[in-house]
């Protein structure tokens, strides 16, 4: 058998394990549903990871997408979410045509899910920070650098993930905003794929799905002990994992029999968006 292969496949069963934890069902119904939702990070890790991975060459790809059946945790139905690999030591121009979205937001991240479960922020843009001009049109530089002019989202130098949300809150009738990215500065030469490179994206790949999986399995053992309660644990442990500055975070685990119902009454906040509410 091919070696990186045979090594991919040998990592991916070990993954598997965390179907195992003393705190996921053991019916088969949640067992099959715990196989489907490894299969989905699989594919998210495989598009990011495998794909899309020169950051001399950036294009935006698809985060969590239910076209796609691709789901991580806990992410918003009515987000949009779209994600480039980039690197803090190139400079890039990202040229978007707003929509009718009402929020958009821009984030630099360090991606770090598959070595810790984490994604730390290194940058924000919102979109009401940019100017659009009468067709529609904005753009905005990513860098380490503060450009001279312009619209700015701060890069640190080991950034390696620029990522969007579009936030809907009337999906049907809503256009997205359609976004490009181009590095200003690339350098080097083109090196065709070996052995050695498709093996490393494969193992990030299913670190990724490693370190999701664990992620929010650690969230659900965190939350169990305050079943059909919610609670405000600190916004930083949210962000931490790749979370929106402009989004505040409750979570809460809940168990109900099946003539139960668990009913959430809350006042309507005064914010852009609203109350989503979603389950992973």
């Amino acid at each position: 058998m091919n070696a990186v292969w045979e090594k991919f496949c040998a990592d991916l069963l070990e993954v598997g394990k965390v179907l195992e934890d003393e705190i996921v069902p053991q019916d088969p119904l949640t067992q099959a549903e715990g196989v489907r939702y490894l299969s989905r990070l699989l594919r998210y890790g495989t598009i990011n990871c495998v794909e899309y991975t020169d950051p001399r060459w950036p294009q935006f790809s698809s985060a969590p997408n239910p076209n796609m059946m691709t789901k991580i945790g806990a992410d918003n139905p009515d987000n949009v979410y779209m994600r480039a690999n980039i690197s803090g030591k190139y400079n890039y121009r990202i040229i978007g045509t707003r929509g009718t979205v009402p929020l958009i937001t821009f984030g630099s991240r360090v991606n770090r899910y598959h070595i810790d479960g984490t994604m730390l922020q290194t940058g924000d843009l919102h979109i009401h920070d940019l100017e659009v001009d009468e067709n529609g049109r904005f753009e905005f530089i990513a860098s380490v650098d503060k450009p001279a002019e312009g619209a700015w989202l701060p890069l640190a130098p080991d950034s390696n993930l620029i990522s969007v949300r579009q936030t809907h809150q009337d999906r049907r009738n809503e256009v997205i905003g359609d976004l490009t990215i181009e590095c200003l500065n690339p350098d080097g030469e083109f090196v065709p794929l070996s052995p050695e490179e498709i093996g490393e994206r494969l193992t990030k790949s299913v670190g990724i799905v490693k370190g999701m999986a664990e992620t929010f399995l650690e969230w659900s053992r965190k939350f169990q002990p305050h079943t059909n309660e919610i609670f405000d644990w600190g916004q930083d442990y949210f962000q931490d994992a790749g979370g929106d500055p402009t989004i505040f975070y409750f979570h809460g685990y809940w168990k109900l029999a099946e003539d139960e119902a668990w009913v959430i009454e809350t006042e309507v906040p005064n914010c852009e968006s609203r109350i989503i509410c979603t389950q992973f």
